[in-house]
Parts: structure tokens; sequence; C-alpha cells
């Protein structure tokens, strides 16, 4: 599956077998805040959702989604708040694409989005 975040004006892509969002995101270097430990209650770990397929509790959900909880069982695109974003600055981990503002077709919600 493919997971697609939008954060900070770039594009990041990576292939995953899915499973846990916040986990998945881990392994790849992209760490989100939890203050909660991963037990759903904090909210920190939210995303939105803007393309694809999430699991909560075995329902499908959209919009504003809490990382720790959802699990991946599509390709994914997603927006992370930059806040709350730390990545480990290894260039095998991340394929980094900065936007073209070439977007017709995207889903993605860039700030700089030409319409």
């Amino acid at each position: 599956m493919k997971i697609t975040i939008q954060l900070k004006g770039y594009i990041y892509s990576f292939e995953s077998e899915g499973g846990n969002l916040f986990d998945i995101l881990i392994k790849k270097g992209i760490f989100l805040a939890s203050d909660c430990g991963e037990k759903g209650e904090c909210g920190k770990c939210s995303v939105v959702l803007q393309e694809g397929t999430l699991l909560v509790n075995n329902e499908i959900v959209d919009g504003k989604v809490k990382a720790c909880q959802a699990t991946v069982i599509s390709d994914i695109n997603i927006v992370v708040e930059d806040a709350l974003v730390f990545l480990k600055q290894k260039s095998n981990q991340i394929t980094i694409n900065p936007c073209n503002k070439e977007c017709s077709s995207c889903k993605l919600n860039c700030k700089d989005r030409k319409s």
C-alpha cells in the first residue's frame, strides 16, 4: 500500500504493508506527539485522511483521525500538522517529493495549491 503524507509543503510517499498508522509512521522516521502513550485519549497524533480507507475499532473512518487508533487497509493520503512531527535525517527512510504545483488531479490540500 502507498502512504502519502502532506507535511510542511512537501509530499512524502512510501510503501507499507498496512497495519497501525502510528507504528507505520514511526518505522519511516515520522514521529507524532502522543501524550497518552498511544491510548487514543489525547488526540495529539491526529491526522486528516483525505483519500483512502482507515479503520478504527473495525469501522471505516474519515476526516480527522487519531493515528494511534487507525489501521491502514488501503492506499492513503493524509495531512499531518507540522508542529507535531519530527523526521529522522536518513535519506533512505522516505522519498521526498516537493510539490510541483501542478495539482489538477492531486487530492492533497497543499497551502500553495493552484486551483
